[in-house]
């Protein structure tokens, strides 16, 4: 996941659709290709037949539901609940969303090259009965893999799920309404680069999409204004190998504060992902050669208010093992914003300290403080009882 990746070919291996399986005959040759592909390929095995096993599992309740009823109420049952799905979003954008027109604008900071702001422009505006979303005014793509190509698919799914959880949260949630919503995305931008353009740092884009997407909701509706969060994904790389000689990968999507709510105080530290949890740091040490001296919340980082934006994390690593560091990050320059009288959130920071600096008087000595870059690729480190390098990372609101 290079920031200095200028292509797709130099993002990795690209998979087209092909079957692992067919008519129950496992493709060996094809995954030994993948196994190959990467540096851990035990954990990539176990990936693999983790989410094999999950397939068969939700294909044999499907196939226990039609042994149980039959086909055609299978059928019947899944029709139905799509077009409960569609009755329940048609009368939300009937009734809930008016006829003006809603539009928004937030940015990337920068794409690791010094280049940047990227602009995030979309507009939200009723057209019969479908409520269209056009992301004109969107930068044009980077030459970095900062680009981000936003799914159709999944930010209908967005859209469905938000209307739902703030109109109608007892609403059965699936695909049903998609035909209600029309997106529009000019090619050549980030959010829908030309191939062969780089595409995986694309991540911190998909945060920015749910900020734009709430603020262009919040202008209909001021009781459900939110304002922005940290609203990226952080990645943190360290890699290397242990003095035995075995390799190690430690990759960590970093978490920050959430937005205030209208009914209360949005939570610290925590993920904008589903499914995605903090790992305790006694788990980390135990598999990788680090020591997390601190993990924890970041008092008055969120941005003041009525109700205060979540605190940032603020985790202190110290490396035991020689290595490679990779940061990608955002929100450095541009500062999470507030609504409604809110303030906006702290920016992040990312120091990494030399010669065991930390927590000493030596701490505010330039030699021993490196501002890193938001977004960067092998910051290489050294382990060693006097000259330990501690990375601090700091993710806002």
């Amino acid at each position: 996941m290079s920031i200095n990746a200028g292509t797709i070919y130099e993002d990795g291996l690209q998979i087209p659709i092909c079957k692992l399986y067919a008519k129950g005959v496992y493709n060996e040759g094809l995954a030994s290709v993948f196994f190959r592909n990467s540096r851990m390929p035990d954990w990539f095995q176990s990936d693999l037949i983790a989410l094999v096993t999950a397939c068969r599992t939700a294909a044999t309740r499907v196939n226990e539901l039609c042994d149980r009823y039959g086909l055609a109420m299978y059928e019947a049952a899944t029709d139905y609940l799509l077009e409960q799905n569609r009755t329940a979003i048609k009368t939300i954008i009937d009734e809930k969303i008016g006829n003006e027109k809603s539009a928004f604008t937030d940015f990337i900071d920068d794409d690791g090259q010094g280049v940047g702001p990227y602009a995030i422009s979309c507009t939200m505006q009723k057209e019969g009965n479908k409520l269209v979303f056009d992301w004109d005014g969107t930068s044009p793509q980077s030459n970095t893999s900062m680009n981000y190509y936003l799914s159709i698919t999944m930010f209908k799914m967005f859209i469905g799920y938000y209307l739902l959880a703030v109109y109608d949260p007892h609403a059965v949630v699936n695909d049903g309404f998609h035909d209600l919503i029309d997106i529009k995305i000019p090619t050549g931008t980030i959010l829908r680069p030309v191939r062969p353009a780089a595409l995986s740092c694309r991540t911190h884009l998909l945060g920015r999409v749910m900020d734009v997407m709430q603020a262009l909701f919040g202008q209909r509706n001021a009781a459900y204004r939110c304002a922005a969060g940290f609203s990226d994904s952080p990645h943190l790389f360290y890699s290397g190998f242990k003095p035995d000689g075995e390799f190690y990968l430690l990759y960590q999507i970093g978490f920050g504060g959430v937005p205030a709510r209208p009914m209360g105080d949005g939570p610290d530290c925590h993920c904008l992902f589903p499914a995605i949890k903090s790992i305790p740091a006694e788990n980390i040490e135990l598999y990788f050669p680090v020591i997390l001296e601190a993990n924890e919340a970041l008092p008055d980082s969120g941005g003041p208010g009525y109700y205060r934006g979540g605190n940032a994390q603020r985790t202190l690593y110290r490396f035991l093992c020689e290595g490679d560091v990779s940061l990608h990050d955002d929100r450095w320059m541009i500062k999470p914003w507030g609504v409604n009288g809110g303030m906006p959130g702290s920016r992040s920071k990312k120091v990494l300290y030399k010669n065991n600096a930390y927590g000493t008087d030596k701490e505010q000595a330039p030699e021993n403080m490196v501002m890193c870059q938001s977004k960067q690729d092998y910051v290489h480190v050294y382990p060693g009882k006097l000259s330990t390098p501690t990375l601090k990372l700091f993710k806002t609101k």
